[in-house]
């Protein structure tokens, strides 16, 4: 088995990685990439179990989304940029149409209305932290376990 290489760019001179600096890492390699308040995370492919739910949930989404005409739903890989310093990949996300401001050729620009995680053992930490976006909506479906459903208000989610 050969062993995958993968360097990090140098920091800015305040030590945080940045959305240039993403741009700049390797594509292709099945390991997810975000940067979270300017730290590199990485994961490699998640397990089976983690496709099928989240294939599961993407679907039933996106019919009750399209059958509707609410806006368009994505899942991972797609970037979410929140701020130069945050760039992460949710698992499912949904931007309704009044949001469609955010959509970019090359990514999303901003937070979406609804962000759906897939929490693992392996990444709980991380998953945890898209709590701190920006969304109106956050699902975090552990495997194994039920479904939280966190809505935002004025003390956070």
């Amino acid at each position: 088995m050969s062993e995958i290489i993968v360097s990090t760019p140098p920091k800015t001179s305040l030590g945080l990685l940045t959305y240039e600096d993403y741009l700049t890492f390797p594509d292709g390699d099945c390991i997810k990439k975000e940067i979270i308040e300017g730290e590199l995370f990485m994961s490699p492919a998640p397990a089976l179990k983690h496709q099928i739910i989240s294939k599961e949930i993407f679907l039933i989404l996106n019919d009750f989304v399209r059958k509707n005409h609410l806006g368009e739903v994505f899942y991972a890989p797609c970037d979410v940029v929140l701020s130069n310093i945050n760039v992460m990949q949710p698992d499912i996300l949904f931007i309704s149409n009044n949001n469609f401001q955010i959509l970019t050729e090359l990514n999303i620009k901003g937070a979406p209305d609804l962000i759906v995680e897939i929490i693992s053992q392996s990444t709980r930490d991380t998953d945890r932290i898209y709590k701190k976006m920006s969304t109106k909506n956050l699902v975090l479906k552990s495997i194994g376990s039920s479904i939280q459903m966190k809505k935002l208000s004025k003390s956070g989610f």
